[in-house]
């Protein structure tokens, strides 16, 4: 078993380069060797130990860096920065001291709006099932109360007048319509998600009839709109990590001028992979 463990190890280890060369010389070591023979890795294991090691790089490399972020506090982030944009007008429109700070990180008002998108978000579908007037309306009024009390403050400090404070608040109020409506329309919508679905099933469609070329077409429109555009669909996701997979290794292939299409080891193994069967591997690496 300590055999085992230990040319596992050096294999994880090899550059890409060296790793035709190395499983090589396992196949000699292995018909040579009855100790190893004995732990029980054969060559068909060692190769799947590499591919396994191989796809995690894959999924560290594109799916982190292809905007595996938490949607729901990117949402948030682009709604806070039009709030702040908000929070400056009205500080120069009335010539205040201070601006009312309606994207403090540690404000009440922050807390809300993280509890309303973020909850909403994990239990719905799609972005655009965010889009739902009662949701809208909880964001508006918590905004719009959240203001009042800063005002209130603001102006027991500074002493605003009460019609400046009613001429603050009608101004805010009109704002907030505006901007929740805008951010509603700009972000919680699926035209991204759609657009990925119709490359997906492109995909699909080109590499079961093996034209690897438009396949690779495709799977670049996937990568771009990952690093452009936002959508929620776990379903459509998992797919869209698979072809990267997938594309990856067919590249390499064609960079290297072998056979592009994969073996049945690598289908099995990326097949493993989606199912969670390496995931502590990679959890653990990265």
């Amino acid at each position: 078993m300590e055999v085992n463990i230990e040319i596992q190890n050096n294999l994880k280890n090899k550059k890409d380069e060296e790793v035709d060369k190395f499983i090589n010389e396992l196949k000699d070591t292995l018909e040579k060797d009855t100790h190893i023979r004995e732990a029980n890795l054969d060559l068909s294991s060692a190769e799947e130990i590499y591919l396994s090691s191989k796809i995690s790089s894959i999924a560290l490399k594109n799916l982190i860096k292809y905007k595996e972020k938490h949607i729901d506090e990117y949402l948030i982030t682009k709604l806070n920065n039009e709030l702040d944009k908000m929070d400056k007008n009205i500080q120069k429109k009335w010539n205040l001291q201070s601006r009312l700070y309606l994207t403090d990180a540690e404000d009440k008002l922050y807390g809300e709006k993280v509890d309303l998108i973020s909850n909403a978000y994990f239990e719905l579908n799609t972005l655009a099932d965010l889009n739902n007037k009662k949701l809208l309306t909880k964001l508006k009024e918590s905004i719009n109360n959240h203001i009042k009390v800063n005002l209130y403050e603001y102006s027991k400090k500074y002493k605003l007048n009460k019609n400046q404070k009613n001429m603050i608040l009608e101004y805010t109020k009109n704002e907030v319509n505006k901007i929740i409506n805008n951010f509603a329309k700009k972000y919680l919508n699926n035209e991204t998600r759609d657009m990925v679905a119709n490359f997906q099933n492109r995909w699909e469609e080109a590499y079961k009839n093996k034209d690897y070329d438009t396949a690779n077409f495709f799977a670049g429109q996937i990568r771009r709109m990952y690093s452009n555009g936002i959508f929620k669909d776990d379903v459509l996701r998992e797919k869209n990590m698979k072809t990267i997979y997938i594309d990856d290794i067919l590249d390499e292939k064609k960079q290297k001028g072998e056979k592009v299409e994969l073996t049945e080891l690598e289908e099995k193994v990326i097949n493993k992979y989606m199912q969670g069967e390496y995931m502590s591997q990679y959890v653990d690496k990265h």
